[in-house]
């Protein structure tokens, strides 16, 4: 039975070529897009699932709460782990982990010297709580001990090259020296962790019977439970045990929550996220975009069908007059259309594996085929087996049900079937628009956010990192007189952060002098050239001077958030920062965009401390970066050749927080055009059955007089009606939807009538293209030719 299906389908490819490759190439980029998001979706789906005891492992997050000012951390604080693991018997485990950051120390050995931001340091049961698989080393022992490290594979040929690691020694900062004792395997899946070496937290032992370290955060916390069911219970104990353990007199300033370790990576996007989490809606959005293309190819496979109904409507009517069962050609009709779809799913495979390493290219990360694992596969052919239902069971149960001798007498009529197409064109149209606003919208957001003016100038800055160390920051003035006496060199300035790098602009507690309410800033360390450096704005005031350094300067955020309506009356009002230094507002400058125009300005404290001091940033000429890096470099080796010598550039590394924004404008554009290809080739091929249809009618019409304008009229306007019906549903939609993705920006581009006017025209134009030749070639058929037809 099989066979003779299999041999069915092929007649059929081989009877209409031109309609059996239109479809195949439709169905085959439907799939493959399909396929391609699926492995990102599967990967994005995976992060942290391989632990053995996933569902029972969860972070303790908090919200450092300061009056009405409510900010979300990812971390919690030092005491924390211990005291719910001893308070609660839910908690059968905790580990802690507390990554370097921003500031990677140095690490050496012998002549290797590298500055490692892959450094974290975390408690002996880390091993416990979670399943990282060591290749050497006992997971109960490795870190039990003070100044011992663990590290991966990589991190091991880095500093000892083939050499055996294990029970050597590195040099942390020249005065911390960690023995190596273990090795790290790669980890089976992906993670939200992620470090080089992990060296134990009880070399830098802190006191936790100090009633600060329960103000001490940065720890990240994760609570092994004794069964998914206790989390609930642990977080409605929470409160009870941080007021049982925390001193008296001392205030709790956080609120603690539990977070699921596998929702960590698509769910959570604290401050102070261990890594670069992804977002669940970007994903769902792929994945629409990419059900969108199959649905399309889908409808094509339909329409199609659907227009060869009549030609299949006579060889179903020989077929029922010998005999053939109705059960038996939905059989036949079904086989035919599932071996079809099977077909365009093998071609898609062979495409997707070719396009897979291109596409994790530009998602930024390594995909797999094998990411969709047995329940991926077992979708994919369930999906192949619905598609084979939804596209082909129409036309199939159409055909099936037609009576022989109505179709064999030629009064079948397939004005049902036209009006079914003319809607499923008028589908078509909706998504095609849809997706060619989104193109367009992303296309204006990125366009927007490389116009905004941010406030400062971040062109042609080099900003080598300190990284906290006691050598560069004795050296940082004799550091600054090299360099500025190079050609190339324009200023230098130091800060503890640079534009982009929200975590080196810290939140600190500030009051103005006499005033009860306390607020919570950013807070920056400058010194007196960092103004000039990157740019900045002077509304009022001054800035530090060396000979007076003291006094805050504040942004305009900050002037208003403390109830001052111009730069002048901001001037010599005394504040309170942290608590313990006060000083009087010297200088005002213009808002700047800091953390990027995806978050609302913030307010914004500039103090000169240089004991802060954690970044060098040097303005050159812009037509001499080359001579002035390697100036730079032989300055920077000259004063400081035992420290490695990094730098990035500032304008470079502010962009990359935009980077999820790019992946989504060039996925989106990707799909849309194959969205738009696949609709023009449904077009192409209806209008070309339409034409071959009608050809004897127009025939006809040309003998009775009909001009060529009129004739090309009578063959587009159908497609022209359905394409207008199509951009009244998909228009409305499309804006809805674009606005709620542009929403997730402070500051976004607000698309205008002029853009969907563009878009309008463009399905159009489209849509003209696409039937334009064959109604012309058709129309201006020689009559003789057309009444010969058939």
């Amino acid at each position: 039975m099989w066979k003779h299906y299999l041999k069915m389908t092929g007649r059929q490819l081989r009877r209409h070529p031109r309609y059996s490759l239109l479809n195949l190439f439709g169905l085959t980029v439907g799939f493959t897009a399909v396929l391609l998001v699926g492995v990102y979706v599967q990967h994005e789906r995976s992060y942290d699932r391989f632990h053995d005891e996933a569902p029972r492992l969860v972070r303790v997050v908090s919200d450092f709460v300061r009056g009405d000012d409510v900010f979300p951390y990812a971390y919690a604080t030092a005491p924390l782990g211990p005291a719910l693991a001893a308070a609660l018997p839910e908690v059968a485990a905790f580990t802690r982990i507390w990554p370097v950051g921003n500031r990677p120390p140095r690490v050496q050995q012998g002549a290797r010297t590298f500055w490692e931001p892959g450094l974290a340091y975390a408690d002996a049961s880390v091993f416990e709580v979670f399943a990282f698989p060591l290749r050497a080393g006992d997971p109960a022992t490795a870190l039990a001990q003070p100044n011992t490290v663990v590290l991966t594979e990589e991190a091991a040929r880095k500093y000892f090259g083939p050499e055996d690691p294990m029970g050597r020694t590195l040099t942390v900062a020249d005065t911390l020296h960690l023995t190596v004792t273990g090795l790290l395997a790669p980890m089976p899946a992906p993670s939200h962790l992620s470090f080089e070496m992990l060296a134990s937290l009880t070399t830098h032992a802190a006191d936790l019977s100090d009633p600060r370290a329960w103000m001490n955060g940065g720890y990240y916390t994760y609570l092994l439970l004794e069964s998914e069911a206790a989390t609930a219970t642990v977080a409605d104990k929470l409160p009870e045990v941080v007021a049982r353990y925390l001193p008296e007199g001392l205030p709790s300033l956080f609120r603690y929550h539990l977070q699921p370790l596998t929702d960590i990576h698509l769910h959570s996007h604290r401050r102070s996220e261990i890594g670069t989490n992804g977002r669940a809606a970007q994903v769902y959005l792929f994945l629409g975009i990419a059900l969108l293309i199959l649905v399309i190819a889908s409808l094509n496979y339909v329409n199609l069908s659907l227009a060869q109904g009549l030609r299949r409507a006579r060889e179903v009517g020989v077929r029922k007059t010998l005999g053939a069962q109705r059960r038996q050609l939905l059989g036949q009709l079904l086989s035919e259309a599932f071996l079809f779809n099977s077909l365009g799913g093998l071609l898609a495979l062979g495409a997707t594996a070719l396009l897979l390493p291109a596409f994790g290219a530009l998602m930024n990360r390594s995909l797999h085929l094998e990411a969709l694992g047995p329940g991926g596969w077992l979708a994919m052919g369930l999906g192949l087996l619905l598609l084979t239902v939804l596209a082909g069971g129409y036309p199939a149960l159409f055909l099936a049900s037609l009576r022989p001798a109505r179709v064999l007498k030629g009064g079948f009529q397939p004005g049902r079937l036209s009006r079914l197409r003319q809607g499923m064109l008028a589908a078509q149209m909706a998504l095609a628009t849809l997706l060619i606003v989104g193109t367009l919208v992303a296309r204006a957001q990125m366009a927007y956010i490389a116009e905004r003016p941010l406030g400062f100038a971040a062109e042609q800055v080099v900003a080598l990192p300190m990284n906290e160390d006691a050598e560069i920051a004795r050296q940082y003035p004799r550091l600054k007189q090299a360099l500025l006496a190079q050609p190339s060199v324009r200023h230098v300035a130091a800060a503890s952060g640079t534009p982009g790098r929200a975590r080196t602009f810290y939140s600190n507690p500030l009051q103005q002098v006499g005033e009860a309410d306390w607020h919570t800033v950013r807070s920056l360390a400058i010194d007196a050239d960092f103004v000039e450096t990157y740019g900045l704005r002077l509304l009022a005031g001054r800035t530090f001077a060396p000979a007076s350094p003291n006094g805050f300067l504040i942004n305009e955020a900050l002037m208003r958030e403390l109830g001052w309506a111009a730069p002048d009356d901001a001037l010599g009002q005394r504040l309170n920062w942290k608590g313990s230094v006060e000083g009087e507002v010297i200088g005002i400058v213009a808002d700047f965009h800091f953390l990027g125009i995806q978050a609302p300005l913030e307010p914004v404290l500039l103090a000169y401390r240089p004991a802060m001091f954690n970044f060098v940033s040097i303005r050159t000429e812009a037509a001499e970066m080359t001579q002035a890096l390697a100036a730079i470099e032989k300055t920077w080796q000259q004063l400081l050749p035992d420290h490695p010598f990094a730098y990035f550039f500032v304008e470079a590394d502010y962009a990359r927080q935009y980077q999820a924004t790019r992946q989504t404008a060039r996925l989106v554009r990707g799909f849309s055009l194959l969205a738009v290809l696949l609709a023009c080739l449904g077009l192409f091929g209806l209008a070309a059955y339409a034409a071959e249809q009608r050809t004897r009618e127009l025939g006809i019409r040309k003998v009775f007089g009909a001009g060529l304008p009129g004739l090309l009229y009578l063959l587009a306007q159908p497609f022209l009606r359905m394409a207008l019906l199509g951009l009244a549903v998909g228009m409305p939609l499309a804006y809805a939807l674009t606005q709620s993705w542009l929403s997730q920006f402070a500051y976004h581009a607000t698309p205008g009538a002029g853009l969907f006017s563009l878009a309008g025209l463009l399905v159009l134009l489209n849509t003209v293209l696409s039937i334009g030749h064959q109604a012309w070639r058709t129309a201006r058929q020689a009559p003789i030719e057309s009444l010969r037809h058939e």
